[in-house]
């Protein structure tokens, strides 16, 4: 198989695997929030969000860095993983002894301390899964990878029922989480043995190298996983773990949607690269063409999810979890800010400008401390969802101020795309009918008035054949 083909095949791959994990993954959220209840669904997830929180010690920054080094360099492949694996491992005994001393110092609830005590072990198992992926990245063999995250997420799903249809408790939850990964883990390190293996010698020369070039990027996952989790551990501090769980139904949701901007820079982000620097008119036709696209989808999302916050709640999670539309409502608009945000990003990366994505993400984390401290205690959960609104929206007028700068400005019209939203949400908020319904209604109306406002027209759709055309 030629190599464009290998490419194109590997990120359908990942992509289609992304698409399937994330409706289990989705599915089992709902089931587990309707059986554990606001409160249990709240402490559920502050166990995850708060050891999350440690990800970065294990981590490293430094997956990506095995990624591109293993790909360049196949000779020394073994004994960067081997010292990687090592590396990686007293990174990971830091990571949980840190986690283990900071929730016993931070006096929760002896239960929830006993959990996350317990459950922090599966920084272990995510640290390690993520890592042995890089092995199969480099080698374009996503096959291995994603067939065991979505067997993860099948059994996961398998243990929540069971659980369900058991009556257990909390624990039972929290634990079959921590080590689901398990399987799956050991799955491809046996497997990766094929593409290479570790060579375990001590070598502090690779140990300096991968300290020193994985540095950078570990500000930017600081900076990423505070933004991702300080609104729940300040939740968990200065309210109750009902607010917790109303949030996280909401959050859970617009998380899920995360897959549609990833899959379409899956494609967009190969011939960003490529064009930057072999041919600049088809870069600003395909940077204008995915901005443009990306912009649709995020109307639809903000308008139709900020009115159809409510029912959807009310289908998914049931009465119980009302309180949760208004964070769903205000959630929706920020992840359409997010969709659009996920193209600036790859579009920064494309053009060797990736230092903007630190400055960017370290003022958005600022502000979302800041905005967490003010509003949480008045507003609980819904200031939570407000403070995200504001850091994404900061993020999203910085990030087009600077593809201004660079790349120049969005060349097509607005008002087409802005003129269907607002009457498919006319539209959608008179009709009173079953939420998947009006879902469906929306989606048409909108639709015909993009094609009828000339919002989508022949050139996008010749824009779209010549740009992959060019591309195989």
């Amino acid at each position: 198989m030629n190599m464009p083909r290998k490419v194109f095949k590997n990120t359908g791959i990942v992509i289609a695997g992304q698409l399937v994990t994330k409706v289990i993954g989705l599915a089992v959220t709902i089931y587990l929030a309707r059986y554990l209840g606001g409160e249990n669904f709240g402490i559920y997830n502050l166990i995850f969000s708060f050891i999350g929180f440690f990800a970065i010690i294990s981590k490293f920054g430094m997956d990506d860095i095995l990624v591109r080094d293993i790909a360049r360099e196949k000779g020394r492949a073994s004994l960067l993983l081997g010292n990687a694996i090592l590396m990686k491992s007293l990174l990971t005994l830091i990571g949980i002894i840190a986690c283990i001393v900071s929730v016993w110092l931070l006096h929760y609830p002896i239960d929830t301390t006993k959990l996350i005590t317990v459950s922090s072990i599966y920084l272990a198992f995510m640290t390690f899964n993520q890592m042995y992926e890089t092995i199969f990245q480099a080698n374009l063999a996503m096959k291995y990878p994603t067939a065991v995250n979505v067997f993860g997420g099948l059994l996961l799903s398998t243990l929540i029922f069971v659980g369900i249809v058991a009556k257990m408790g909390l624990a039972y939850f929290v634990l079959a989480f921590a080590f689901y990964l398990i399987p799956g883990l050991v799955f491809l390190m046996y497997i990766s043995r094929t593409l290479v293996h570790p060579d375990f010698r001590v070598d502090l020369k690779v140990w300096r190298y991968l300290f020193k070039e994985s540095w950078p990027l570990i500000m930017m996952s600081l900076f990423v996983i505070t933004n991702n989790r300080i609104d729940v551990l300040f939740l968990s501090k200065m309210r109750t773990d009902l607010d917790i769980g109303y949030y996280a139904a909401a959050y859970r949701l617009t998380e899920a949607l995360g897959v549609i901007p990833m899959a379409i820079s899956c494609s967009l982000y190969p011939l960003l690269s490529q064009y930057y620097h072999t041919d600049r008119d088809y870069f600003h036709r395909v940077y204008q063409y995915g901005m443009k696209y990306i912009i649709i989808l995020a109307v639809l999302l903000a308008v139709g999810g900020a009115i159809l916050a409510g029912p959807i709640i009310d289908f998914l999670y049931g009465a119980k979890y009302a309180p949760a539309a208004g964070a769903l409502a205000i959630l929706c608009v920020t992840e359409a800010t997010i969709f659009i945000g996920y193209i600036q990003s790859q579009g920064f990366t494309a053009i060797n400008r990736q230092k903007i994505n630190t400055l960017m993400m370290g003022l958005m984390t600022l502000i979302s401390v800041l905005f967490n401290l003010l509003l949480i205690p008045k507003f609980s959960f819904i200031g939570s969802s407000i403070t995200t609104l504001i850091s994404q929206g900061f993020g999203l007028a910085m990030g087009l101020y600077f593809m201004n700068k660079f790349v120049g400005k969005l060349m097509f019209s607005w008002w087409p795309i802005l003129a269907s939203g607002m009457l498919m949400g006319l539209g959608i908020y008179w009709i009173d009918l079953p939420v998947l319904v009006r879902m469906a209604i929306g989606a048409v109306i909108y639709v015909a008035c993009l094609y009828l406002f000339k919002g989508i027209n022949t050139q996008d759709r010749d824009l779209f054949a010549k740009v992959f055309r060019k591309n195989k």
